[in-house]
């Protein structure tokens, strides 16, 4: 005795569910960082205030920062170009050492993702933080300023308004016995702060001729 066993009904379900599968996956998945509302805006209008060997630094908000339901924001300021975490405050506001370049970030971020307590200031970088962000690569939902509002510091140089002028000769110059008078007049004044002296000095060739505080000298053929 022969029996015939119906497939049909069963393959044309399996079918159907393929084309179903293939008709969801036609349409684009929303990536994590689509997902991920946070935004650390922008931070500007740096201001300095130096006493001795150091510094008060500060930086305010210009574009304001997006902050989903349930996140907060930190400021975190950083050491060098590695980044090093030198401290945190809920303010853009910090007192550093003028030894080094340092940089304010904003961090907005989600205390029940984002753990604080992994951070060692002083060894842990914004890189390493940023690398766990989904902006970084990483899986959680937070936002990091990572090139912030940078601080550098050096060594401060008195301004020098001293300018020397210009100068323009007067007449033909003629040889007279071997020797020519040369003569010049101030074309444009030279700025003398308090204290300077203005020296002429005349040149031939590599040499140098001090001629005093005179516009006139004597040139020997």
């Amino acid at each position: 005795m022969s029996r015939t066993y119906a497939f049909q009904p069963s393959l044309q379900r399996f079918i159907s569910l393929l084309a179903v599968l293939a008709f969801l996956l036609s349409f684009p998945f929303t990536t994590s960082a689509q997902n991920c509302a946070a935004h650390f805006g922008q931070l500007g209008n740096v201001q300095v205030c130096i006493k001795g060997d150091t510094a008060a630094i500060q930086a305010e908000p210009t574009v304001p920062a997006v902050v989903p339901s349930g996140y907060q924001v930190l400021y975190v300021l950083t050491k060098g170009s590695k980044l090093v975490i030198q401290g945190v405050s809920p303010f853009p506001f910090f007192k550093v050492k003028t030894d080094s370049v340092y940089t304010i970030h904003t961090l907005v971020y989600d205390p029940k993702t984002l753990n604080l307590g992994i951070v060692q200031l002083k060894k842990t970088t914004g890189f390493d933080v940023n690398g766990l962000l989904i902006q970084g690569g990483g899986k959680i939902c937070a936002a990091l300023d990572v090139k912030g509002a940078k601080f550098t510091f050096g060594v401060c140089i008195d301004p020098c308004f001293a300018k020397a002028g210009t100068l323009r000769p007067t007449g033909e110059t003629c040889l007279d016995n071997g020797k020519a008078q040369l003569r010049a007049i101030v074309n444009e004044k030279p700025v003398i702060p308090a204290g300077f002296k203005t020296l002429y000095v005349l040149t031939r060739s590599d040499s140098l001729v001090n001629c005093s505080s005179k516009r006139f000298c004597v040139i020997p053929r």
